[in-house]
């Protein structure tokens, strides 16, 4: 440590001197602790400088070596992707919650557009075309779960539908 310091000292000491300043000098910058910081943040920046080049250049030599490092494109033991559906990824049970807080939320919508006039509707309109086409989302897939389960009775509500799947 002391012959770290000496160096950093005689390398620093002439280049700080030159600028005038007193805050940054090279009695502040060899103190043990500042030292052990600048030490530890260098590993820190090369190991991942490191750990960046060897796994974009020799992911597939070195994978036996670490195989917890290489989980991106071109490994077999990658994070499993999921759909982009949400919905097809939610329960029964969560479903029907979406579906009835949704159609809440549209009965809510439609009746505060009855009740404001003379005012611009379009956004209250695009919320409601969008909750409908959840809606709609939303039944078709009761429907594509009841036909996989073999119930292909036709459905007069969806809520029907849910009490079926259940």
């Amino acid at each position: 440590m002391q012959q770290v310091q000496s160096t950093v000292s005689s390398t620093l000491g002439n280049s700080l001197e030159s600028t005038g300043t007193t805050y940054l000098t090279a009695a502040r910058i060899v103190q043990p602790h500042a030292l052990l910081y600048l030490i530890g943040f260098a590993l820190y920046i090369l190991t991942n400088v490191a750990g960046v080049i060897t796994n974009t250049f020799f992911q597939r030599a070195c994978y036996g070596l670490c195989c917890c490092c290489f989980t991106g494109k071109g490994s077999s033991k990658g994070l499993k992707t999921f759909s982009n559906d949400i919905y097809k990824e939610l329960s029964v049970e969560d479903l029907k919650n979406e579906y009835m807080k949704t159609k809440t939320e549209v009965n809510d919508f439609l009746s505060l557009v009855q009740t404001v006039q003379g005012k611009d509707k379009t956004d209250y309109e695009l919320f409601i075309k969008k909750s409908e086409a959840k809606l709609q989302t939303i039944k078709s897939l009761v429907e594509s779960r009841l036909r996989e389960s073999g119930q292909e009775k036709a459905l007069y509500d969806t809520m029907e539908g849910f009490n079926q799947l259940f």
